[in-house]
């Protein structure tokens, strides 16, 4: 459970729904405001729209893959 009254957002992007459903379901109920993105392509477009203090990020996706995608959103991120 998180311990600040400011919410905490997380970023998770995973290509599997399963996987998803599990993050968002465990962190919500920890507290967080989760945001889901299906592929890295979505998280670089999602990322400009909301501040995250964390992304979850599967590094095995197809497209443009995890790494690659850490690569945009860390040249996003202020």
């Amino acid at each position: 459970m998180t311990t600040s009254s400011v919410p905490i957002h997380v970023l998770v992007v995973d290509d599997e729904p399963v996987l998803r459903k599990v993050f968002r379901t465990s962190l919500a109920a920890c507290g967080f405001v989760i945001v889901e993105a299906r592929s890295g392509e979505e998280a670089v477009e999602i990322l400009p729209q909301h501040p995250f203090e964390l992304v979850l990020l599967d590094i095995t996706m197809p497209g443009i893959g995890g790494v690659e995608a850490c690569r945009e959103i860390r040249a996003l991120a202020p």
